[in-house]
């Protein structure tokens, strides 16, 4: 009995683990082409959202974070490729300075 219990569980998450579109291909050239589904879950673009007013928010919270510029993964905003992304981040930051200190 508990060898039939075992047998169960494993070949269920096996099934619940196997691909989907292996399921509903007709032939196999059709392995691997997504549908229309999986393409837009797929998109990385952000949510549009509406206009939202100052007094539509009921809560917000900011965090400050120091930012180590001696770790190698924060190496390009030491040392940034492109002259005016630099420029634009030394605005902002003396902008932020100058709004914290006035």
């Amino acid at each position: 009995m508990k060898n039939l219990i075992f047998l169960f569980c494993v070949l269920f998450s096996v099934n619940a683990f196997s691909q989907a579109n292996i399921l509903n291909a007709s032939t196999p050239s059709e392995i691997g082409i997504k549908n229309f589904d999986q393409k837009q879950s797929d998109s990385d673009s952000f949510l549009e959202f509406d206009y939202i007013d100052e007094r539509d928010i009921l809560w917000s919270k900011i965090v400050y974070e120091k930012i180590d510029l001696n770790e190698k993964l924060n190496f390009p905003l030491l040392f940034p490729v492109n002259d005016e992304t630099y420029e634009k981040k030394q605005k902002v930051a003396l902008e932020n300075f100058k709004r914290k200190y006035n």
